[in-house]
């Protein structure tokens, strides 16, 4: 079922009826109401509907994900059908559960929990602790999902203010000033740890410098 999901969540609006196609389906799919939505269901299926071993029902569900893979479902196909009969499961209840199975992606149930209590508490902290969530996200790029720019804007459309680096103010790393997030210098695109060193010691020596001065041509004015 491509939109499993959702009618999941129908399911559980009580908007639908949960229904099986077979009572052998109850064990793998009783706690998603009747809807495949992790990986170790299918694989739970194909045992307790087809009697698969599970290292073979494994192999049948990595086969729905790889490329030319007709000959190899037709296989799959076929085993899972003579094995339905063998527990007597009837030719259309076995069509009907093999045509759940499908080769989008689909997370491990483990998988799902540890990324929902992830969701959950990381939106705890966004709605309770919105300076210090944010200050966390940006001091850790780059991640590899957003981008810093992206990362900004959402902050600014949840109340925050985004202050950009300033040759007096800034910190290597992002901090808090006056309820808001001043950017650190290493948030500055081509400014490395030695750069960001030689601000720290001119601005120690030298003290503050005018307003003037050219962000940019500031670690140059700091030559020893």
């Amino acid at each position: 079922m491509n939109n499993g999901v959702s009618e999941y969540l129908l399911r559980r609006m009580k908007k639908k009826p949960v229904t099986y196609d077979h009572p052998l389906e109850q064990r793998a799919l009783e706690r998603s109401l009747g809807i495949i939505l992790f990986q170790d269901q299918v694989n739970q299926l194909a045992i307790d509907v087809a009697g698969f071993n599970p290292s073979y029902a494994d192999q049948m569900r990595r086969a729905f994900g790889r490329r030319h893979n007709e000959e190899l479902l037709k296989h799959f196909h076929s085993k899972f059908m003579e094995g339905a009969r063998s527990r007597g499961v009837s030719d259309i209840a076995a069509e009907n559960i093999f045509q759940k199975f499908n080769g989008q992606y689909m997370f491990p149930e483990s998988h799902a929990f540890a990324f929902g209590v992830t969701a959950y508490q990381a939106s705890w902290l966004k709605y309770h602790y919105p300076l210090e969530f944010f200050i966390g996200l940006f001091n850790q790029q780059p991640m590899g999902f957003y981008s810093l720019e992206t990362l900004k804007e959402d902050a600014r459309r949840h109340g925050v203010r985004v202050l950009n680096p300033d040759i007096n103010k800034s910190q290597p790393h992002c901090v808090i000033e006056n309820n808001a997030i001043r950017l650190g210098f290493l948030s500055v695109l081509g400014l490395g740890s030695g750069a960001v060193k030689d601000i720290e010691q001119g601005r120690a020596k030298q003290g503050i410098l005018q307003a003037s001065v050219n962000f940019w041509r500031a670690p140059a004015c700091w030559k020893k």
